[in-house]
This record gives structure tokens, C-alpha cells and sequence, in this order.
């Protein structure tokens, strides 16, 4: 008899267990377990992270240098699209001073230098400079035909 109450004991608090488990009690710690982690991870990234905003300083002379060697040809010394290799270019460069170029926000400038452009001859430059070359150099773009947004 003893045997049996036993027997019986531990199927019934099996099949209690699987209907807790299956009711979302425990899936509901499990979840707030999970964002309880996130949480803590985030707070430790932004409290490890040393890297502000105030401490990126974009030098547009060490953008002018890197203009000099990589966009000089195409863009021309002042931006205006008329470089050197202008003529064997099938789609011409940019002119950073037209009304459409101004207008781009230093996004739109970094996709445009890391991806390059789409049937035409601005290749990617993601792989050739580091991210604090690129904002040096749209640093420098940005003196050359400074930023105005669209009204």
C-alpha cells in the first residue's frame, strides 16, 4: 500500500510540474531572466565604453591629405567635380557644391565613401581607410562645400 501512495505521489507531481512548466510560470522567469541580463550587459558596455562623442575629433588637414591622394583626381582641388581624370570617366564625379550634394548628412557622405556608388566610378573606400580617416575626410569635404539641410 505504501508502495502505491509512493508510486502515486511521484505521478502526480510529475504531471504538476509539466503543467507549471506549460502554464508559463517558468517562462516567464525564464524572460525576465533574459532581459535582466541584458540590462546588466548593457549598463557594463556603457559604463566600460570610454569612447564620447567629445573625445572623436575629426581633423580635417589629415581629411585634406587623404583628399589630396584618393578623391583629388576625380573631384577636383575644390570639390567642384572637375578633376584630372574627368575626362575618361563615363558618369561624372560629384560636385559637392551643388544644392543635392550639400544637402547630404555626413551619413549619407560616410555610406557613400565606405560602399561606394552604383553604375558609377566611386568605389568603396570601406576596406582602404579606417572610420577615423573617413570622418577626417568628409571633415574636410564639409570645409570645402559646408553642410545645408534641406528646407
Amino acid at each position: 500500500m505504501l508502495q502505491d501512495a509512493t508510486v502515486s505521489r511521484m505521478k502526480t507531481d510529475r504531471v504538476m510540474w509539466n503543467t507549471n512548466f506549460l502554464s508559463g510560470r517558468h517562462l516567464k522567469n525564464f524572460g525576465l531572466a533574459c532581459v535582466g541580463s541584458l540590462m546588466i550587459l548593457t549598463i557594463a558596455l556603457i559604463v566600460t565604453d570610454h569612447t564620447t562623442a567629445q573625445d572623436v575629433i575629426n581633423n580635417p588637414f589629415a581629411g585634406k591629405a587623404l583628399y589630396q591622394t584618393h578623391c583629388l583626381r576625380c573631384h577636383g582641388a575644390l570639390g567642384d567635380g572637375k578633376g584630372p581624370a574627368v575626362a575618361s570617366l563615363i558618369v561624372p564625379p560629384r560636385d559637392f557644391h551643388t544644392p543635392e550634394s550639400i544637402a547630404k548628412s555626413d551619413f549619407e557622405l560616410r555610406s557613400i565613401i565606405i560602399w561606394g556608388l552604383v553604375f558609377s566610378d566611386m568605389h568603396s573606400w570601406g576596406f582602404h581607410l579606417t572610420p577615423q580617416e573617413i570622418r577626417n575626410l568628409i571633415s574636410y569635404i564639409r570645409e570645402l562645400a559646408p553642410y545645408q539641410p534641406r528646407i
